[in-house]
């Protein structure tokens, strides 16, 4: 295999591509990576063993179209005295394809070895893709998976692809990234068909005239960009399977009413699984670890690049013990590491994968509400924060970009939607999730963009976001009435939150009506502190202070 941890830890070429294929037709040579080196290279644990299994299958699809082919007295159809079609119906179901092999792939990636869970989300493509009663009419198949960057999406629909590709006639992968990028990956079809023209027409031209018989997948990988024209990828005729991957969770809105999956974080055993799997410390020996595996897994809020990011780590010559300390207490240099990974088709640093998307955010004042957000508690953010606000009768200056989002209506209401337009930017490169929470919208960010939201700026930029979040905190409390008075209570985490973050927090903003909010919530000795800290702060001031 290309770039692979050994089982030393070191990063180690055991094998590489080119000496490992014999570079013939696609339809006659097949790659399939394999995690392990020279000795081990077709030697394998147990039977669930990931490659084990597919090499199987492939070896199975081989012998079921000899003996069709060869007719039952041949004596090929007895290998060591066993029936051929019995090493076939050994093949389990959903490997055992009976359709012809795919004959024709464009994908520049292999599904990782190490790849782990995500059963319903495969289970969910098949049962789309490969319905148990299937529609009468011919008509184009498409889905969408979408979701924050790191989360696996890709890796999703390679580890598909490797499951149950071989019911394709062809499969073709756009890498959508950019217009340059796109255009390429379409010429790659067309190279594969030998067309006259090497361009995007002539590729999707060549796929709209297919027989019906040869159904093909179309994979549009990376279609981020909100602005995106994703129909002008499909080819005309209503045919064909086409899978997106995306951040822009609109994009799920376009087609089918089910045709779509948001990819979230793992399953918290399964993420402890693949931490395990990458630092070669599953096995049966290695038991003592999965406690501390359990706590890394959750520090990273079981995203899969993150994951990915750690057992490389670990995997480099450190600890578990070590790792997470790292993490604790410099997160920022840790997610800018680079790995040269060999197992998937991700490049990017935890920490760049955000950035990008942060980059591509076209208004001003979703930067602004992004990085506050960065000081506030990164789950149950009230979009009352804003509304509330609004009414506030404070007159401290605010940036034009936030100040924007506070207008009220010539009746006195909050007029939001500059807000919401705001909103629905950073909803289109899952840079947070919208929600509702007792009829109220609440909003949500994972611990790792919020880290990263706080640490990506200088220290200069985050005393001006932190005195933002506070002074947006202090102009909520303030613009609350009286008959409201119970949506103090949901303040208190983020009030909370930004005395975590700013120290000395009753020097920047005016702790009394922080007051209120300790009082609503019961907690009396902290809303009794925060009175004497008032008064201590007055003394130290003087009373010329404003």
């Amino acid at each position: 295999m290309e770039g692979c941890f050994s089982r030393t830890g070191q990063y180690v070429m055991a094998v590489s591509r080119e000496s490992a294929l014999l570079n013939l037709a696609p339809d006659i040579e097949t790659s399939i990576p394999v995690d392990s080196d020279h000795t081990n290279l077709v030697k394998f644990n147990t039977k669930g063993d990931a490659a084990y299994r597919e090499i199987k299958s492939r070896l199975g699809l081989f012998l079921e179209q000899y003996y069709k082919k060869s007719g039952e007295n041949n004596n090929i159809n007895k290998i060591h005295g066993r029936p051929t079609h019995s090493l076939v119906s050994d093949i389990p179901p959903e490997l055992n394809a009976s359709k012809q092999p795919t004959r024709h792939r464009t994908i520049p990636h292999s599904a990782s070895p190490i790849f782990t869970g995500r059963d319903d989300i495969l289970e969910y493509l098949k049962n789309y893709f490969f319905p148990s009663d299937p529609p009468d009419s011919d008509q184009r198949l498409v889905f969408v998976l979408h979701g924050m960057g790191g989360s696996g999406k890709t890796q999703i629909s390679l580890e598909f692809i490797r499951k149950y590709g071989s019911r394709f006639w062809g499969i073709f992968w756009i890498d959508a990234s950019t217009p340059e990028m796109t255009e390429q990956s379409f010429c790659d079809i067309a190279r594969e068909f030998h067309l006259d023209e090497c361009t995007s027409k002539a590729a999707k031209l060549y796929l709209a005239n297919c027989k019906k018989e040869n159904q093909w997948l179309l994979v549009i990988d990376n279609a981020d960009d909100p602005d995106i024209d994703l129909e002008g990828f499909f080819p005309r005729e209503d045919m064909g399977n086409i899978l997106v991957t995306t951040r822009n969770a609109e994009c799920r809105s376009f087609f089918s009413e089910n045709g779509y999956f948001e990819v979230d974080a793992m399953d918290p055993e399964d993420a402890v699984k693949l931490l395990l799997k990458i630092t070669k410390l599953d096995g049966p020996s290695c038991d003592s670890k999965k406690p501390l595996a359990t706590k890394i897994v959750q520090e990273l809020g079981c995203l899969a690049l993150a994951i990915t990011h750690a057992g490389a780590f670990i995997a480099n010559g450190s600890t578990m013990d070590t790792y997470l300390e790292h993490l604790r207490e410099n997160p920022k240099d840790l997610f800018n590491i680079r790995f040269a990974q060999g197992s998937g088709a991700y490049k990017r640093t935890v920490f760049t994968t955000w950035e990008l998307s942060f980059d591509s955010l076209k208004d001003p004042s979703a930067s602004q509400i992004l990085q506050i957000f960065a000081f506030f508690h990164y789950d149950r953010i009230p979009k009352d924060i804003f509304r509330h606000a609004s009414g506030s009768r404070q007159t401290e200056e605010l940036p034009q970009s936030l100040s924007r989002l506070l207008i009220r209506r010539p009746g006195g209401t909050w007029n939001s939607l500059d807000f919401e337009a705001s909103i629905r930017n950073l909803l289109s490169f899952s840079l947070i999730k919208q929600d509702t929470y007792r009829e109220k919208v609440i909003y949500s960010i994972h611990p790792l963009v919020h880290t990263w939201c706080r640490e990506r700026l200088e220290h200069s930029d985050q005393a001006s976001f932190r005195k933002l979040a506070s002074t947006l905190l202090e102009r909520s409390v303030d613009g609350i009435t009286d008959r409201d008075r119970a949506s103090l209570i949901p303040l208190l985490p983020h009030i909370e939150s930004c005395k975590r973050t700013v120290p000395g927090l009753a020097l920047f903003i005016q702790p009394s009506c922080f007051w209120s909010v300790y009082h609503a919530a019961g907690k009396w000795k902290e809303a009794e502190e925060i009175t004497i800290e008032m008064l201590n702060n007055n003394k130290k001031l003087g009373e010329e202070h404003p």
